[in-house]
């Protein structure tokens, strides 16, 4: 083989014995000596060039006939590199060297796993440095690619992943195989509309703009170890749901939404699916939040009573949210607290409100109202965000503007 050939890979072989052919100073060995090597020899010189250069490497000893025991060795240097022969040589003098053509079928041949008539060795004799790889080349009959595009429709049908988590598929696979990737993901939305039932929380947030509620749904599901999906627009909500833990309606306003819509996405026990621009989407997580300016007891008090009470119904606490400002008599003890919030039930007053709708009609609703439970929380959402990263951002668009 060519001394300034670049090779990706290598399948070496080198026997136990051999006998110098000429002198090797640097290894104290003259012509006509015997050169032995151990399967530790052989290992022992992999980890040694793998601290200098990162490569993964598999190596084997084949004993199975005591007068020609020999060691194969496979080589996969990284994407982006390569080594001459004659470095491989340098490291492997006495050993015969070759490309792989392919890796995976080189790696099989360490245990003949695809010549049968030959003696069969086990896998657990293979020394690797790359244990996970080795997993993927035991398996016959299938390219790499294959097996790792099958692992990722294996784990999107068993939900390991999930549409937001594109970044945890390789990209190359991603790229060729876009389309039955996404088919994957709609093949397990269509199975789990198949089981009606469903477990989902939902909490309705109510305050001023701007007190921190949607901080807090981060922050909660932030503490909790759980992803989470912003709404997109009151028009289309759903819209960049991709399977998310939890889903928040941002600034949630209910004069654009009906009724009914709500009343399937809020259902705490009914597994259907929610209306988008593109294609329906199934809620897969167990939390829903409703952030709104608007309190919760005057959504939909025109609508039909069933409906609107069946809604209700669906919210499991509502937090009420607000400031803390009033330096005499503060909401809580402390009062450089900024805002406060209070864990509130839904309840029914009975009372009855008559009005006269925009045709003239007259007509009454059923009157809400909210009961406290347990004592105020104090909230700062600014320790939820780093000030002093901020001000360097805001201070470094301004010496930009300086420089312009």
């Amino acid at each position: 083989m060519s001394q300034n050939k670049k090779m990706r890979t290598a399948f070496i072989r080198i026997s136990a014995i051999n006998t110098a052919t000429k002198d090797n100073a640097a290894l104290d060995i003259k012509a006509g000596d015997a050169v032995i090597y151990s399967i530790n020899d052989v290992v022992g010189i992999l980890e040694n060039w793998n601290n200098d250069k990162h490569f993964a490497w598999f190596a084997i000893e084949h004993n199975a006939d005591p007068d020609n025991i020999h060691y194969h060795v496979v080589i996969k240097f990284d994407d982006m590199s390569t080594s001459d022969f004659e470095q491989i040589k340098a490291h492997f003098p006495y050993g015969q060297i070759n490309s792989c053509r392919h890796v995976k079928s080189c790696v099989q041949y360490l245990v003949h796993l695809n010549d049968p008539d030959k003696y069969q060795y086990e896998w657990s004799s293979v020394i690797t440095n790359a244990p996970d790889k080795l997993e993927i080349y035991k398996i016959p009959g299938k390219s790499t690619t294959d097996i790792r595009l099958q692992k990722t429709l294996e784990d999107i049908l068993s939900g390991e992943i999930r549409e937001y988590e594109l970044n945890r598929i390789d990209p190359h696979i991603y790229i060729k195989y876009a389309s039955r990737i996404k088919q994957a993901f709609e093949y397990r939305q269509q199975t789990l509309i198949s089981n009606p039932n469903r477990e989902v929380m939902v909490i309705f947030l109510q305050g001023p703009a701007g007190i921190g509620k949607s901080t807090f749904c981060k922050a909660w599901a932030k503490k909790n170890n759980k992803s989470i999906c912003l709404s997109s627009s009151s028009n289309d909500p759903w819209q960049d749901y991709k399977g998310q833990d939890i889903f928040v309606y941002d600034d949630c306003n209910f004069a654009h939404t009906q009724i009914e819509d709500l009343l399937k996405a809020w259902d705490s026990h009914n597994n259907t699916t929610v209306s988008a621009r593109y294609k329906n989407r199934l809620f897969l997580g167990d939390t829903i939040f409703v952030c709104s300016n608007t309190p919760i007891t005057e959504w939909y008090r025109y609508s039909i009573p069933e409906l609107r009470a069946a809604l209700l119904r669906r919210i499991s606490n509502v937090l009420v949210f607000d400031r803390n400002d009033n330096p005499v008599i503060p909401k809580i003890p402390n009062p450089d607290v900024p805002a406060y919030y209070t864990v509130n039930k839904i309840k029914c007053t009975g009372e009855i409100v008559t009005y006269t709708d925009d045709k003239g009609h007259e007509r009454c609703y059923l009157e809400y109202d909210l009961e406290r439970i347990g004592d105020p929380y104090p909230y700062d959402p600014s320790v939820y965000f780093c000030k002093e990263s901020d001000k360097k951002r805001a201070d470094a668009f301004i010496h930009g503007l300086d420089e312009m």
